[in-house]
């Protein structure tokens, strides 16, 4: 009696642990909704894409240009860069593909979108040089749409991608904010809470990123990839904590452009500066904009 229940005992645990272990595959497999929501038709991420492969590139500094060169060059890619703001007044989404290949042209586009971005900076930098100060700023937000339009729906690269250049764009409008005037500044800022409003939570799109994979590769490869990955870079697992602390970085760079914009106009307005970013609001702002982590109100930069 004593042996026939100690083989039924880890027989019954072999059972218990098969089950658990084959309705845990099931449950991963199952079907489930989709978290990539339907194509915009017409999708404005095309437009930006085909226009963006029309840019000239130039592999020199913009500060090491001489005027005719940037000149030049801003004058070269004018009917793309018209073409990619018709693509910006459209809705934009990143059409993921789930399999291996739609990486690998991803890779491609992202080299064009890259040549655009810089293209729409350079122009910004021209007309700042030009001194038309209001072209400039709309140079800005282009870039700042444009970052926003080409990662939208999009796996974690696209995020990196295009927030990249939404930095790009608020670095270049805080150098003009000392030559903006009291409407500008509020102009610029309304477009950045806009933007913020609009900015998709890291979780999603994490999430979205693992569904590509689970659907592209499969749970067994995943699997497999994990455990030689981990064997061969034990850092890797934590590599999604350096890209939440780059989604906060650049969510904190806007918002606080956004600061410096309303604190100059409330400047300009009153005659003396903000001490405390609670007086920008609600004549400036909606609401103090938040620290991405702890949501804690920001002060003024």
């Amino acid at each position: 009696m004593f042996r026939t229940e100690h083989f039924f005992g880890p027989r019954r645990l072999i059972l218990v642990v098969g089950a658990f272990v084959t309705a845990a595959i099931i449950l991963l497999l199952y079907p489930r909704k989709s978290l990539f929501p339907p194509l915009p038709e017409p999708n404005g991420y095309d437009v930006l894409v085909q226009a963006a492969a029309k840019i000239t590139r130039s592999h020199t500094n913009l500060k090491e240009m001489a005027p005719s060169e940037l000149a030049a060059l801003v004058a070269t890619n004018q009917a793309a860069l018209r073409e990619l703001r018709r693509g910006l007044e459209l809705p934009c989404a990143v059409p993921v593909v789930m399999n291996e290949g739609w990486m690998g042209t991803q890779v491609t586009n992202m080299a064009s979108l890259k040549a655009a971005a810089l293209a729409m900076d350079a122009e910004a930098f021209f007309l700042t040089q030009q001194g038309d100060v209001q072209g400039a700023l709309n140079g800005c937000l282009d870039v700042l749409r444009f970052g926003q339009a080409i990662s939208r729906h999009g796996l974690l690269i696209n995020f990196l991608v295009g927030s990249a250049y939404e930095v790009m764009a608020v670095r270049r409008m805080t150098n003009l904010v000392t030559t903006l005037n009291a409407a500008q500044c509020r102009r610029a800022a309304i477009a950045l809470q806009e933007h913020e409003s609009q900015r998709e939570p890291l979780d999603e799109i994490s999430h979205r990123d693992r569904e590509w994979s689970r659907r592209t590769f499969g749970l067994f490869a995943q699997i497999r990839e994990m455990i030689e990955a981990r064997s061969l870079d034990p850092w890797k697992t934590f590599r999604f904590f350096d890209v939440e602390k780059d989604y906060q970085k650049r969510a904190l760079e806007v918002r606080f452009t956004m600061l410096r914009l309303v604190g100059r106009a409330f400047e300009l307005e009153r005659g003396h500066k903000p001490t405390r970013a609670s007086e920008l609001v609600p004549d400036y702002l909606r609401a103090a904009p938040s620290h991405p982590q702890s949501r804690a109100p920001l002060e003024l930069p």
